[in-house]
């Protein structure tokens, strides 16, 4: 399925990137799939055990994956803290500098809509990650749909990464 690109924007001290997906799944398994360590392992950039408490605080560290390919450490991971949580309908976090806002809704179908933003500082940084974002999501369309992609998913990443700077790029 062919997926529109997330959106960048300019806001008060930063930049966010905005996504909107549905999914034909109902909204407490997407939940799942955005909060459950094992589900999280099939997509997520980073490992992190969601404690959906308010005010917990997070860790992403890299995935074995990530520390093959780019030889990261357990030096690289990256704190957070979980702002908001309202299951199956809200998670809200931070992860270093970025803000990150997962809301899902119910669709006539059964199914859900996913609206996500993230707020970073720098613009650069929202494009390319955009392009990591995307094919995160095409990850957890096939994850619930009990599928697998036929593709690396950081060369996905890079092939996207060209055309979501090339779309916001003025």
């Amino acid at each position: 399925m062919e997926q529109t690109l997330g959106v960048v924007t300019e806001t008060d001290g930063g930049y966010q990137l905005a996504f909107e997906r549905t999914f034909k799944h109902p909204p407490a398994k997407v939940w799942r799939a955005l909060t459950d360590p094992g589900e999280l392992r099939n997509w997520f950039p980073a490992v992190v055990d969601f404690d959906v408490t308010v005010g917990a605080k997070l860790t992403f560290a890299p995935t074995d994956k990530q520390r093959a390919k780019f030889g990261l450490t357990d030096a690289d991971a990256a704190q957070g803290e979980l702002i908001a949580a309202d299951p199956p309908k809200l998670l809200e976090y931070t992860w270093g500098e970025d803000r990150l806002r997962w809301q899902l809704h119910d669709t006539a179908d059964g199914g859900c809509r996913l609206e996500f933003t993230q707020t970073c500082p720098e613009r650069d940084s929202a494009i390319v990650q955009g392009a990591g974002w995307h094919v995160g999501f095409e990850q957890i369309e096939a994850l619930l749909d009990g599928t697998t992609p036929a593709y690396d998913p950081f060369e996905r990443a890079t092939e996207l990464a060209a055309t979501y700077v090339q779309a916001h790029t003025p």
